[in-house]
């Protein structure tokens, strides 16, 4: 019960820093004294999260006797290994990679969006940004409330064609401000559905002794789909292709992951 609850208020907490991080950050930066301003305000959420953090209660190793492996890269090889040691963690920690593939380039792509095809300024790219922040939370309360606390893997496939529906929508179809804000909106309401429940998953099905490295891997890759998510869409407008049809690519990839994804849950579940 509580484990949904508690993901849900991270995934709409974390969308939610996102978007007061980017409009004081901008805002900030570009004024007179900005580096200092910018310094400061860096400094005193340092500060905050330290004193915050006083006040976790403790949480003892689990696994108290693990060795420290200074080198990095296999450190890192031996984390994914033993943080995706069964199926059930896999399929969550490549759902959430996915997520976080889709959500990087539609994040990134946005300013270019509101501008080549709204025709709209900096004031509407943050009202853009705030609608997919906002929304995220919303859908992550939502699927909780919904789901009354339980871990259900119908809710990702919920989230999974709903981000389909309007990922294609605003690929062949929207032409203007307010249905492509709809459309902004109801992807990230849908990306709450999509990814809580994974999150969930996640850590109730990791051993106690190696939750931490599964978290851990599932940090490490959903890092490198970023990444991979960057280079994509370099790629696509290198081969010049346009913003349109790179948002077209990415509901034809979407709608492939959905069907595979659909299948292994099924094999899980049997």
């Amino acid at each position: 019960k509580y484990l949904m609850r508690g993901n849900a208020y991270i995934e709409g907490g974390t969308f939610i820093a996102i978007l007061l991080g980017t409009i004081l950050g901008a805002s900030s930066v570009t004024g007179e004294h900005g580096g200092i301003i910018v310094s400061t305000l860096l400094i005193g959420v340092a500060t905050v999260g330290y004193i915050a953090s006083r006040y976790m209660p403790p949480a003892p190793a689990s696994n108290p006797h693990l060795a420290f492996e200074p080198n990095i890269i296999r450190a890192t090889s031996e984390v994914i290994k033993e943080g995706m040691n069964r199926h059930i963690l896999v399929f969550s920690v490549l759902a959430i990679s996915w997520f976080w593939f889709l959500g990087a380039i539609i994040l990134t792509q946005l300013p270019l969006f509101v501008k080549e095809y709204l025709h709209e300024g900096e004031t509407a790219i943050t009202v853009f940004l705030a609608i997919f922040s906002v929304g995220i939370g919303i859908g992550s309360v939502a699927c909780e409330r919904i789901s009354h606390g339980d871990i259900k893997l119908k809710f990702v496939l919920v989230g999974a064609v709903g981000i389909a529906l309007f990922l294609g929508d605003l690929a062949f179809f929207a032409n203007g401000v307010a249905r492509s804000a709809v459309d902004f909106f109801a992807i990230s309401f849908f990306s709450g559905f999509f990814t809580v429940p994974l999150y969930s998953l996640l850590q109730k099905a990791s051993d106690v002794e190696r939750r931490s490295r599964a978290i851990a891997a599932n940090n490490i890759l959903n890092a490198l789909f970023m990444v991979v998510a960057s280079l994509f869409g370099m790629l696509i407008f290198s081969l010049g292709y346009s913003l349109k049809e790179l948002f077209a690519v990415l509901f034809l990839l979407h709608i492939a992951a959905t069907i595979y994804g659909y299948k292994s849950a099924r094999k899980l579940q049997h």
